[in-house]
């Protein structure tokens, strides 16, 4: 019989090489942590404010003073976006809720901005919101998060702006949709995902928030102004440090942290120690670069005395850091590759009359300016020099061992010999330590407390000579008999 033997199997086609795509990790920190340790990093770090503090400083929201701020977190948690507005002092978005005609303009020099950023592979983009109501003024955040693709509301206050009207919670509610709309026209037309608007009360929806629960505690002095930019800056901070965490998530670990609506002295503890903290930072900022001790106090002291001109003034030199800073952001240029260029373009415009004083003025305190932050990122001028760890991943704690087992029987006793061993360890303590001297040629032995004698090495000559000495005084004593007479010897 005919055996029919099936065709042999062809060989599967190769894989195709896998491609292993790095992820882009800018704006989050080296070593993303797993939400429980972010849950962990934001319990430790606003209890470091907590008790940290004390000597309360005046909290100035000076929004010069503030932007440098802000630009300073981004540049540590390496979040390579800075939305400025060239009309208004600000870093971020400027909504005004009385003249509204306005407020077009600037969502779309915002969105374009961000459009920018999106391109560049940011993964994170916090937009600082500051919202005028006429004569009062109040300060959130927006914080955009390309992984989910929305756009959260960060309202201090909670779940709503706690303005002086219902009127205005709804107009801070329509500016920020119409912002929202704007961005998404944006991101369309540019093919890039259009991104959810999760609102204030989706982040935070106890309607007594942060700001709530601290304004109800009395403050220890006057402040210039409240703390809506200070719990926007802190809460900057923990959305940059944890972006493996959503902003509800934060509201809702920090929440149940400081005692829920009964919290409100723990809250004002850290936004008062996180103020204190603000402050020490650019405190040491404008005193390098002005060669002046200047305390944000000092600045705004100056602002609010001085004329039009000094103003006019001091906002171009506030400019001119701010640009120099937002660049540095970028990445397209170290500090040095900055000051070596700058260093050029002076020496090169020098040899021409025909410049403007004006000019090289501003090329020389540019350079100056250049210099001096190169100081500071040599003194490493950051938060992880004064409170807890950095955000990359931490050293491992050792393992806990477990308590031995006490026996019922031996309880007793061995608490009475444990207190009788306290008293005497405190008796010794309270005792005081003589110190013992030594006589000459002797030392203290630490050991037995005892003095013992200096030895000193022999030397080898004196100790031949002794030898020598001894061998003759042997043989002469050989020589003679025991009356002293010489022996006589018979050969």
């Amino acid at each position: 019989m005919d055996l029919i033997w099936p065709d042999p199997i062809p060989p599967a086609p190769p894989l195709p090489p896998m491609v292993l795509k790095e992820p882009n990790l800018e704006g989050s920190p080296k070593y993303p942590r797993s939400k429980h340790k972010c849950k962990k990093y934001i319990e430790k770090k606003i209890d470091y404010f907590s008790v940290n503090n004390a000597n309360l400083k005046k909290f100035s929201n000076l929004s010069i003073v503030l932007s440098l701020f802000y630009i300073y977190l981004f540049k540590k948690y390496k979040s390579g976006c800075v939305l400025t507005l060239d009309t208004f002092n600000n870093t971020g978005l400027y909504v005004d809720l009385v003249n509204s005609f306005s407020n077009i303009q600037r969502y779309t020099s915002i969105s374009k901005q961000m459009l920018t950023c999106i391109k560049r592979g940011v993964n994170i983009i916090v937009i600082p919101l500051y919202i005028s109501a006429g004569r009062t003024g109040h300060a959130n955040i927006l914080i955009y998060r390309k992984a989910t693709n929305v756009l959260e509301h960060f309202e201090p206050h909670g779940a709503y702006y706690g303005g002086e009207s219902d009127r205005d919670r709804d107009l801070v509610t329509y500016e920020t949709t119409t912002f929202w709309r704007n961005l998404n026209m944006h991101l369309k037309k540019a093919n890039i995902h259009e991104v959810e608007l999760v609102e204030s009360f989706k982040v935070c929806p106890h309607i007594r928030g942060f700001q709530s629960l601290e304004g109800a505690i009395p403050n220890k002095q006057k402040t210039i102004g409240g703390y809506c930019t200070a719990w926007s800056m802190f809460f900057t901070e923990l959305a940059l440090a944890n972006p493996a965490l959503s902003s509800k998530e934060i509201v809702e670990i920090v929440f149940i942290k400081g005692g829920g609506f009964l919290g409100g002295q723990y809250m004002k503890d850290i936004i008062e120690g996180y103020s204190n903290h603000v402050s020490d930072k650019i405190d040491k900022y404008y005193s390098m670069l002005f060669n002046e001790v200047m305390t944000t106090v000092d600045i705004q002291c100056r602002w609010d005395n001085a004329s039009e001109e000094e103003k006019r003034k001091i906002w171009n030199d506030f400019l001119l850091i701010r640009d120099i800073e937002m660049e540095l952001i970028a990445g397209k240029y170290s500090i040095q590759q900055k000051i070596e260029s700058q260093k050029k373009e002076i020496q090169s415009l020098i040899r021409y009359p025909s410049v403007s004083k004006i000019y090289l003025e501003m090329l020389k305190k540019k350079l100056d300016i250049l210099e001096k932050m190169q100081q500071l990122d040599g003194f490493q001028l950051s938060p992880t020099n004064s409170f807890e760890p950095s955000p990359g991943r931490t050293s491992p704690s050792p393992p806990k061992t477990k308590p031995k087992p006490k026996s019922k029987s031996k309880s007793k006793s061995t608490s009475k010999v444990a207190e009788s061993k306290s008293k005497v360890v405190t008796q010794k303590a309270q005792k005081e330590v003589i110190v013992k001297t030594c006589p000459e040629g002797e030392y203290l032995n630490p050991v037995t407390n005892r003095c013992n004698k200096i030895k000193t090495k022999k030397d080898p000559s004196t100790r031949k000579k002794r030898e020598t000495k001894k061998k003759e005084d042997d043989t002469k004593k050989n020589d003679e008999n025991d009356d002293g007479t010489i022996k006589l010897i018979d050969y």
